[in-house]
């Protein structure tokens, strides 16, 4: 009986053990507000060296419906990329070119806070996401909706 009473706290107080984990950077969702969608058939994403004026590309990546899409919600369109690897993250600055409308928008300086997050001491799907607090488009303040996911609105 010993036995079992001293295994049983062992277990739960194993079980009860949870372990701190770094957060990751979350992806920055994007839609463009009042922009026709025949103009976002096809968008340039440019990764750039953060601070450095747009002088040092990192990588390029061209959207196109072979590896996105666009979904309408009234006058809101949403780029959808079929990699979760491919939006904006923090630690850089970027580009969104969109060639129908010879536009480039610029993403910069965004700000994070970095957090940790608790997971469980046998778990070994655990996940927890960085929050973004602000960035700049085209040098202004940009428009973010950050409810469980950050997504950002282009004008």
């Amino acid at each position: 009986m010993k036995r079992i009473l001293v295994i049983s706290t062992l277990i739960i107080g194993f079980l009860g053990c949870s372990r701190e984990i770094e957060c990751t950077d979350p992806p920055i969702y994007f839609s463009f507000i009042s922009i026709p969608q025949n103009a976002l058939d096809t968008l340039v994403l440019r990764k750039f060296k953060k601070d450095a004026n747009f002088q040092e590309l990192v990588d390029t990546l061209q959207i196109t419906s072979a590896n996105g899409g666009i979904i309408n919600y009234g006058d809101t369109s949403r780029v959808s990329l079929d990699d979760p690897y491919n939006y904006p993250i923090p630690g850089f600055d970027w580009q969104i070119f969109i060639p129908a409308i010879n536009r480039t928008v610029s993403i910069t300086d965004i700000n994070m806070r970095t957090k940790t997050g608790k997971c469980a001491a046998m778990s070994t799907d655990c996940f927890c996401n960085n929050e973004i607090l602000g960035l700049k488009v085209d040098n202004q303040a940009g428009v973010l909706q950050t409810t469980h996911s950050v997504n950002l609105f282009i004008r």
